[in-house]
């Protein structure tokens, strides 16, 4: 996994100064953040395999850098990222003691590690860190507490693991990306620490994370975080490790399609696998603030090598998951995912993905807008009320038939039944039931070319999506007072697929009111607990961490304006 380094090696060339890594798009280093951590860790990897003595010396800056950062936490109002940032030195100091670096510098990262504390977050991804770096000091220096604070943090984990396999990271937040992030700590842990709770747990996890993932590699698609390079080297490094663990060549032959989906864009230097990288279309605008690149070398670098192994063999599947109201069917020719989920804004229902790509429609919050561009939360497949999606935000209902799934909404002034015939042909049939009289644009998508409906559709312009500037296609808006229907064509297959044996049956474990309740509560105290400690060991970091889960969305809406 050595390749393309050469891109970071002129990256680094003219970012990489004596008091750290310099943000290119804030023109300044960002001692708070991440990626400086992740800076010398890559480097002290690349030293590791390569013996190129440069790599050594562009480890010692960035450690070095590192270290003053840690003492000078206070004078940067932005957050220390502890739990990246601890990973990162933990990681990094068996690399130390074998490859003969500094003794004094050895002593200080020593130190650093010894007096390591965590931001404390409540998303499941930052728990999952923390349990994974007091296993990883554990290991290091046999401190019996960091056994017991692990353990304990690991259960909080295992706990948000739904029936279908899917590790949630935050209430009602179901993204694909974090769940490939949470299952890449949660191997690592199992390497050091394995137990058969914790292997049925990454074994469910990954049979799910498989089952998502389309004929040409993509899986992140579904919630926070899609389209970033962050998720998809999580996912390879997983597989490539469960392989290892468990001498099944099938999770490599995963690992290495993944790889293949997002190797023209890792070529570019790519964050996003957006085609114009110029755009800057991601989650957040600070993607494009580096972390991630220096995140998805690291974690490629300690994937296991599937060069000679070969890509998986596709077979049909179909399945169910009533957690999360979604269903799935792959073909030969092609993969769909439906879904009648939508609490999130990137969860948005109807169809989440289709391969071969047809239709954009992953969704989305705004993101870095360029002129009078439209934001991908436009992004949808559906209709249009009042310039707005009326099914943004809303759960349907699925059903089935011989080769038919269908979504339905009941909402206030009207009823939309979306119905999917798989058979040789894909087709899309809408049912709209008024309540009331309804001023509606019948179809709206986002697509690279316009698609065959019964209803008669318009080029209306385009807009930035994760992939890319696509076109978007609307019917023109009319009063609909009685039931109307009309037709899709998503595709035309070559051959004829099997009936739709799925029952839609399972296990759903949906959050009621109380388990809401009963979640906000535990998160309650878990930061009294937290801030309490805090305050008596660490009054300064005690002030900032307050000031973060307090401030949180303000802080984010300021860091958003320095990019």
């Amino acid at each position: 996994m050595i390749e393309n380094t050469i891109i970071l090696e002129k990256f680094l060339s003219k970012n990489l100064s004596k008091q750290g890594l310099v943000y290119p798009l804030i023109g300044r280093t960002h001692p708070n953040a991440w990626g400086n951590s992740f800076c010398f860790l890559m480097c002290a990897l690349l030293y590791e395999k390569t013996k190129d003595k440069k790599w050594k010396e562009k480890a010692v800056v960035s450690i070095n850098a590192e270290l003053t950062a840690t003492k000078n936490r206070f004078l940067d109002k932005n957050i220390f990222r502890w739990e990246f940032k601890n990973y990162s030195f933990l990681k990094l100091y068996p690399l130390l003691l074998k490859n003969n670096y500094d003794k004094d510098l050895i002593a200080n990262v020593k130190d650093r590690i010894l007096k390591m504390q965590h931001i404390e977050s409540f998303q499941t991804n930052w728990i999952a860190m923390r349990a994974l770096n007091f296993l990883l000091r554990y290991n290091l220096f046999n401190l019996p507490q960091d056994k017991k604070n692990s353990v304990k943090e690991l259960e909080k984990v295992l706990k948000r693991q739904n029936n279908d396999g899917l590790f949630w990271d935050y209430i009602y937040q179901n993204s694909f990306q974090y769940h490939a992030y949470i299952l890449a700590l949660l191997v690592q842990y199992y390497e050091i620490l394995p137990t058969i709770k914790l292997k049925k747990a990454i074994q469910d996890g990954i049979n799910f994370l498989i089952r998502v993932t389309d004929n040409n590699g993509d899986f992140n698609y579904y919630g926070r975080g899609q389209k970033q390079i962050f998720g998809y080297t999580s996912a390879i490094f997983t597989l490539s490790k469960w392989y290892k663990i468990t001498n099944d060549k099938n999770y490599l032959s995963y690992s290495k399609l993944i790889y293949n989906f997002i190797k023209p864009y890792i070529r570019k230097g790519a964050i996003v696998m957006n085609k114009d990288q110029k755009l800057r279309a991601g989650w957040y605008k600070y993607n494009y603030g580096m972390e991630y690149l220096l995140f998805a070398k690291v974690y490629l670098l300690l994937s296991e090598n599937f060069k000679q192994i070969k890509l998986p063999k596709i077979t049909d599947l179909e399945i169910y998951f009533p957690s999360l109201n979604m269903f799935v069917k792959r073909t030969k020719e092609y993969f769909i995912c439906l879904s009648g989920n939508g609490r999130q804004s990137t969860e948005v229902g109807c169809l989440v993905n289709f391969y071969p790509k047809v239709i954009n429609c992953s969704g989305g919050p705004p993101i870095n807008l360029i002129g009078t561009q439209r934001d991908y939360s436009e992004n949808y497949f559906g209709i249009v009320k009042n310039n707005k999606n009326p099914l943004y935000c809303k759960l349907g209902k699925l059903n089935k038939k011989e080769k038919e799934i269908s979504i339905s909404y009941n909402l206030r002034d009207c009823k939309i039944i979306q119905s999917f015939n798989l058979g040789k042909k894909i087709i899309l049939k809408f049912k709209i039931i008024p309540k009331t009289n309804l001023y509606i644009k019948p179809l709206h998508y986002v697509a690279s070319h316009k698609l065959e409906s019964s209803i008669k559709c318009l080029k209306r312009g385009k807009i930035i999506t994760p992939e890319g500037i696509s076109n978007v296609f609307e019917s023109e808006k009319i009063n609909v007072n009685k039931p109307m229907e009309f037709t899709v064509i998503l595709y035309k297959s070559k051959s004829e697929s099997n009936p739709i044996i799925n029952k839609l049956s399972g296990i759903s474990d949906v959050f009621t009111v109380r388990k809401f309740v009963l979640f906000k509560i535990t998160e309650f105290i878990h930061f009294f607990k937290i801030l309490f400690f805090k305050l008596i060991k660490n009054p300064k970091d005690f002030i900032l961490m307050f000031s973060y889960n307090q401030k949180r969305d303000l802080y984010m809406r300021e860091r958003n304006k320095n990019y």
